[in-house]
C-alpha cells in the first residue's frame, strides 16, 4: 500500500510547478536517534493549498551543513522532485540547516515563531505565561486559602499580583501572536504585519517601573531580532501580493520600490 500511495503522490508532484518544503530534524532522548521531517506545500490548479508528509527519516551521524545537504537531496530525489521546483524550504534557525540549504542550493527561510521566542530570551516562556493567568484566576481563592492558615507569606501582596497581571498583559501579545503564526493556515505574508502589530500593541502598553526594563528589553530585541525583515525580498513581496495587506503595512517609498520590481 505504501508503495502505491508513494507513486500517487509522486506523480501529483511530478505536475507541481512550484512547492515550498518544511524540514526540521530532532532528536529523541529516550533512544538517542536523530530523526530528518521533509514535508510539501504547494497550490492546485484551482488554487486550493495541498500538503503531504514525505519523510521522517532516522539521521544518524554528525549532522553538518554537507551532511545535511545530501540528505535533503536525498530525500527529494526518492519523490522524483528537483531544486528548480522549490520556491522555499522553511527551516529551524541552526547554522547547520542554513548551511545545508545553502550547500544543495535550495533557497530558505528560517523560523519566525523560533526567533519570536529568541526576544523573551526563553524558548519555554508560554509554560510560563499560562501558570501566570491561572494564578491570576485564582487570586481570590489564593488569598483565602492564605487567611485560612493564618500564614500571610503564603500569599502575595497588593503590589505583587499588581506586577504579575502587568507581566502576563505585556506577554499576551506575544502568545497571541505565536498561535496565530503557528496555525496550519498560517502564510508567509502574515509575518510582517503580524509582527509590525506586536510592535504597536508593545508602544501603547502602560508598565509600572518594576516592568519597564522587560518591555524596553522586548521592543529593542523585538527591533534587532527582525531588523532585516522588510528587505527580504520573500517576505515583502508575498505580503505586497496578499490581497488583505497589499501595501497597508509599508510606507509609500517601500511600496513604490515593491511595485517597480514587477514592472
Amino acid at each position: 500500500m505504501f508503495k502505491r500511495v508513494k507513486e500517487a503522490v509522486k506523480l501529483v508532484l511530478s505536475e507541481v510547478q512550484w512547492m515550498s518544503l518544511p524540514s526540521d530534524i530532532w532528536s529523541c532522548s529516550g533512544t538517542h536517534y536523530s530523526f530528518i521531517s521533509l514535508t510539501v506545500h504547494w497550490l492546485d490548479d484551482h488554487f486550493e493549498r495541498r500538503s503531504a508528509a514525505l519523510n521522517v527519516d532516522v539521521f544518524p551521524g554528525s549532522h553538518t551543513g554537507n551532511a545535511i545537504a545530501d540528505k535533503l537531496i536525498d530525500l527529494m530525489a526518492s519523490w522524483g522532485l528537483d531544486k528548480i521546483q522549490v520556491h522555499l524550504l522553511m527551516r529551524d534557525n541552526g547554522g547547520n540547516m542554513a548551511k545545508g540549504c545553502r550547500v544543495s542550493d535550495i533557497g530558505s527561510e528560517g523560523c519566525n515563531i523560533h526567533t519570536l521566542q529568541l526576544v523573551i530570551k526563553n524558548t519555554r516562556w508560554n509554560s510560563t505565561f499560562y501558570l501566570m493567568l491561572r494564578f491570576l484566576e485564582l487570586e481570590i481563592c489564593l488569598d483565602l486559602f492564605s487567611e485560612a492558615e493564618d500564614n500571610d507569606s503564603k500569599s502575595l501582596t497588593c503590589a505583587e499580583w499588581e506586577i504579575l497581571e502587568e507581566l502576563a498583559n505585556l506577554l499576551q501579545p506575544f502568545e497571541e501572536v505565536t498561535k496565530s503564526l503557528s496555525y496550519n493556515e498560517s502564510c508567509m505574508s502574515e509575518v510582517i504585519p503580524t509582527i509590525k502589530t506586536l510592535h504597536f500593541c508593545l508602544s501603547k502598553q502602560n508598565i509600572s517601573s518594576p516592568l519597564s526594563s522587560f518591555k524596553a528589553d522586548f521592543e529593542s530585541n523585538l527591533r534587532k531580532r527582525f531588523e532585516d525583515l522588510e528587505s527580504n525580498i520573500n517576505f515583502t513581496m508575498s505580503t505586497f501580493l496578499d490581497p488583505r495587506f497589499k501595501t497597508v503595512f509599508f510606507p509609500q517609498t517601500a511600496t513604490s520600490k515593491l511595485r517597480n520590481t514587477w514592472k
